[in-house]
């Protein structure tokens, strides 16, 4: 079975809070990454596929961090 190196790769979505889910997949998954985000994120909420390099790397302040739809 082929694995996928998503190690570049974040999702981000909107929580019911009005916060962000950072989706990080698991290194070598069986997924393509259209499964991982299918099974994962809520039906029906918006999301992004980001580079890690897009994404903070400080998450102190993470709870007031909002989702903007582009």
């Amino acid at each position: 079975m082929a694995t996928y190196d998503y190690s570049d790769k974040l999702v981000i979505f909107p929580n019911d809070d009005g916060g962000v889910c950072l989706l990080t997949p698991a290194p070598d998954c069986p997924l393509t990454l259209e499964q991982i985000i299918g099974k994962d994120v809520p039906a029906g909420k918006p999301y992004e596929i980001l580079h890690v390099s897009e994404v903070p790397s400080d998450h102190t302040y993470f709870d007031a961090w909002t989702y903007e739809e582009n």
